[in-house]
């Protein structure tokens, strides 16, 4: 397991002398508004100093849309990796790339579609990808991992146990468990990646899907910790 600084990315994007850019790809069920409103909330209540990009795929904005919503996401992985790679070619200073909830399925499936010079260039500026609660089947995220030329420490993982909705997802998905309920994190932390178990910080009555932005515990840590 790794200190809460493992996620303090959110709050520090890069270097004071080059402040860099952070792309924020939103979960399941988000429509554009509330997607857009999220990512400033985070970016208001961090006090990020980077440039805050928001990648926006097509989600329904339904509940019941889960599986058009995942459709959706996969399709979004192409336009995903040309944005990645834009940023990284045109934006100077250090990247963190974040997916949240189903949004980590485009994220990681973008990683593996850059070519071998993308992903060199994406390799010296990326400070790190943080995946939050990801919505992710365990088998496929291993097999993304190992196809993309990315360092594993380079990828977060917040996972909680505690996780409603992927307890939902997991049984919409014939049982299959999700990374970011994962309930043995050592499995996790095997494949190279830096996990953080952030299961039983409370954020009142919600579901536990993104306590990045409603915990009021990680707000305070993300806003006083830089990335180490």
């Amino acid at each position: 397991m790794t200190s809460f600084s493992t996620l303090a990315a959110f709050a520090q994007a890069s270097t004071e002398s080059q402040p860099g850019a952070m792309i924020f790809v939103h979960g399941y069920n988000n429509s554009f508004i509330e997607s857009i409103y999220r990512y400033a909330q985070i970016a208001h209540d961090t006090d990020l100093p980077a440039a805050a990009i928001q990648f926006s795929w097509a989600s329904a904005g339904e509940p019941s849309a889960y599986l058009a919503d995942r459709d959706s996401a996969l399709i979004s992985r192409y336009a995903l990796a040309e944005v990645i790679d834009a940023v990284s070619a045109e934006i100077p200073g250090r990247l963190v790339l974040v997916g949240h909830s189903m949004g980590a399925l485009p994220l990681m499936e973008a990683l593996t579609l850059l070519d071998e010079v993308a992903q060199a260039r994406l390799a010296a500026r990326v400070l790190e990808i943080v995946l939050v609660s990801p919505d992710l089947d365990s088998d496929l995220f291993a097999t993304q991992l190992g196809r993309t030329s990315l360092p594993p420490a380079r990828f977060a993982v917040a996972i909680n146990r505690d996780d409603r909705l992927l307890g939902l997802s997991s049984f919409l998905s014939g049982g299959r468990e999700r990374v970011g309920n994962k309930p043995d994190a050592a499995a996790l932390s095997a494949l190279g990646v830096r996990v953080l178990d952030i299961s039983g910080v409370s954020d009142g009555d919600g579901p536990g899907h993104f306590l990045p932005a409603t915990s009021p515990t990680l707000l305070e840590v993300f806003r006083t910790r830089a990335p180490s």
